[in-house]
């Protein structure tokens, strides 16, 4: 039977192959080989993240900020506004970038189910922010239905192809670390390295194995990953700006469907 890093690499190659199933594999590569790191990272991909600072950097995607609106004889549809629009006390923390916490299997579904190849999340606090901005021009009945975030399935699909190539890195980093046990199940050591190094960017530090465990956990093998980022293929993958979507593909892909004259919600 063939290895989990074995059934990883494959499965992460072959996109035919439901990214979830893959990271489920790692998920269980991180039980044999005692990696807190490595089934904590497959686990969030999963179930999805709960906290922005958690975010990896590849989940954070170029977006616009678009809003819904009606007046007395029209209607407006993703209408595109620049951060500058909102309310000064929004504008630091809501930009043109958009945290994606969704599992993958939900990311997988959005991008199937996307209307018009373009994906709404919700502003932060939307709600509040739609109460304040129509409070704050009543004068020709206009009023914004819906505030959020706009961008394209094919930036979540790099994102999806993004986690692929982490998983096959993932393999690649594990096996020239040189510290496998049987059935190529790696030390907890070379595991949790190894996420700081693909996922995160770090630097690598010499891994010392002194024996390999006969049931191929391997964790008498020792090292101290060094959370300071490098400049290898890995740190620059890891930027947003590395996408093959970039911000202006996905503010060519948000349009106004309906527009009319005169029509300014903020005054």
């Amino acid at each position: 039977m063939a290895s989990l890093l074995d059934q990883i690499e494959k499965g992460a190659l072959d996109s035919s192959v439901p990214l979830a199933d893959v990271l489920r594999k790692c998920l269980a590569l991180g039980g044999k080989s005692g990696s807190t790191e490595l089934r904590d990272w497959a686990r969030q991909e999963l179930e999805g993240y709960e906290q922005r600072e958690d975010l990896p950097d590849y989940r954070v995607l170029p977006a616009v900020i678009a809003l819904d609106g009606v007046t007395i004889s029209s209607i407006v549809n993703q209408q595109h506004i620049s951060p500058s629009a909102l309310p000064d006390f929004a504008q630091e923390a809501i930009g043109e970038q958009a945290p994606i916490y969704w599992g993958i299997g939900q990311i997988e579904a959005l991008i199937k189910d996307a209307d018009g190849g373009t994906v709404k999340i919700t502003l932060p606090h939307a709600s509040d922010l739609v109460r304040y901005m129509n409070a704050q021009d009543t004068r020709y009945g206009q009023s914004i239905t819906g505030l959020y975030w706009a961008l394209t399935s094919s930036a979540l699909s790099g994102l999806l192809d993004r986690v692929r190539t982490i998983l096959v890195g993932l393999v690649a980093e594990l096996r020239a670390s040189g510290a496998l046990g049987v059935n190529e199940v790696p030390s907890t050591a070379a595991a949790n390295q190894a996420v700081h190094v693909v996922v995160h960017g770090a630097k690598r530090s010499p891994i010392t194995v002194n024996t390999v465990s006969a049931s191929g956990a391997g964790n008498t093998a020792t090292a101290n990953p060094s959370p300071t980022p490098d400049h290898s293929l890995w740190a620059r993958l890891r930027k947003p700006g590395a996408f093959v979507v970039g911000a202006a593909t996905v503010i060519g892909g948000v349009v106004a469907v309906v527009a009319w004259q005169g029509w300014n919600p903020f005054g």
